[in-house]
């Protein structure tokens, strides 16, 4: 009786083992193999919202871990939405202020517009996109 008690107990000392090596490798293999970049960009626009045939004040702000970054290779183009007709709007730096991009434009058509800012950060090309609807 004692060798059928020693067995169960190497048989569910070798199953505990097996679950805890396999649990382990799937923690492993889910993991990322590099970090996200935490940059974050908020668009504010002024009037809002914004009409046709008016001049719209838009601001870009970039933070990375609730600080404001500066940024490089600042792109910003705007699209009808579903024409692909790209137009890009010139940007510049707020002066005094870090992180901070401001551009102007005007909207000829009514109807939802998107907006595609690119910059680069950290060495790497990101994007953020945002559908605008004018009136």
């Amino acid at each position: 009786m004692n060798n059928v008690f020693l067995g169960k107990l190497i048989l569910i000392l070798i199953l505990i083992f097996s679950v805890t090596l396999l649990s382990s490798c799937d923690k492993k293999s889910t993991e990322p193999e590099h970090e996200e970049h935490a940059a974050e960009v908020e668009l504010t626009i002024n009037p809002d919202p914004a009409m046709v045939n008016t001049v719209i004040n838009f601001k870009f702000e970039v933070e990375e871990n609730g600080v404001h970054v500066d940024v490089t290779m600042v792109k910003c183009e705007i699209e009808k939405a579903g024409t692909g007709n790209h137009q890009e709007m010139q940007l510049t730096p707020e002066q005094g202020e870090t992180g901070h991009y401001m551009g102007t434009w005007t909207f000829t058509e009514a109807g939802a517009h998107e907006i595609h800012f690119e910059f680069m950060h950290d060495g790497e090309m990101l994007e953020k996109q945002f559908t605008l609807t004018v009136q």
